[in-house]
């Protein structure tokens, strides 16, 4: 019975370490992971997985589509290499470092842009405190404007006043002196 119970404990540890290999049951397949940025595509001289290795395409490569047959793709590199490729393997998007640096551009284009903004706010603020003093300034003098014509109206009236005064009395005067005579022209209607 001993020369059996060592096989059969030999049996259990080969299938439990057997069971834990497949995906799933191990914590590293379990964790989060990432595919790396640089990776490369291998370009096969039939659409299988078991044909010939000719080439290979490096992520982010732009890629022409020559001829599609079921999930595989005949494709071109721009060095002008030629096979076929799993189509899973091909995106319409541009490669992510691409993305991420026209992002990059973007945002320093509105890094500057809105450094330039804010000094446009600040000069427009300097602008705006001058035409507030400018616009108090322009509504005293407004004021004072109203006032002196106001005051020059007054000037004017008092002046025609003291003239007809003046006209008054002098009509007055020379009323009483005697030496005013009458007119010796009479007129005779016919």
């Amino acid at each position: 019975m001993r020369n059996s119970f060592f096989p059969l404990l030999t049996s259990v540890f080969i299938i439990t370490t057997f069971f834990h290999s497949f995906p799933g049951h191990s914590e590293a397949l379990t964790s989060t992971m990432y595919v790396t940025a640089i990776h490369w595509i291998n370009m096969r001289s039939e659409p299988n997985m078991g044909s010939e290795i000719i080439a290979r395409a490096k992520s982010g490569e732009p890629i022409k589509i020559l001829d599609q047959k079921g999930g595989w793709c005949y494709i071109r590199t721009p060095k002008g290499e030629e096979g076929w490729s799993v189509t899973t393997l091909l995106t319409k998007e541009k490669p992510l470092e691409e993305r991420f640096d026209i992002l990059t551009r973007r945002a320093e284009e509105q890094s500057r842009l809105i450094a330039k903004l804010g000094k446009e706010n600040a000069t427009l603020k300097k602008y705006i405190q001058s035409f507030k003093i400018t616009d108090d300034e322009l509504k005293h003098l407004r004021e004072t404007n109203s006032r002196l014509k106001s005051r020059k109206e007054h000037i004017w009236a008092a002046f025609g006043a003291a003239l007809l005064l003046l006209g008054w009395i002098v009509g007055m005067i020379t009323r009483a002196f005697p030496w005013r005579k009458r007119a010796r022209y009479r007129y005779v209607i016919d």
